[in-house]
C-alpha cells in the first residue's frame, strides 16, 4: 500500500500599508519561518510545505 502524503501551503500575510515590495518580503519571510518550525520541530518533509506570501 502506498503512503499518501499531504501537502500544505503556509500563508503569511501583511497589510497593504507601506511599501508593497517590503510587505511582500516580510510576508515571505514569515511563511518561511513558520515552515522551518514545522519542518524542524515536527519532522515534516520540507517538500510537503510551500511558503506563500500575500499582501491584503
Amino acid at each position: 500500500m502506498a503512503t499518501q502524503r499531504a501537502t500544505a501551503l503556509v500563508v503569511e500575510h501583511t497589510d497593504n500599508m507601506g511599501d508593497f515590495n517590503r510587505n511582500m518580503d516580510l510576508s515571505l519571510k514569515g511563511a518561511e519561518s513558520v515552515t522551518a518550525v514545522v519542518v524542524n520541530g515536527y519532522r515534516v518533509n520540507a517538500k510537503q510545505m510551500t511558503p506563500v506570501r500575500v499582501v491584503i
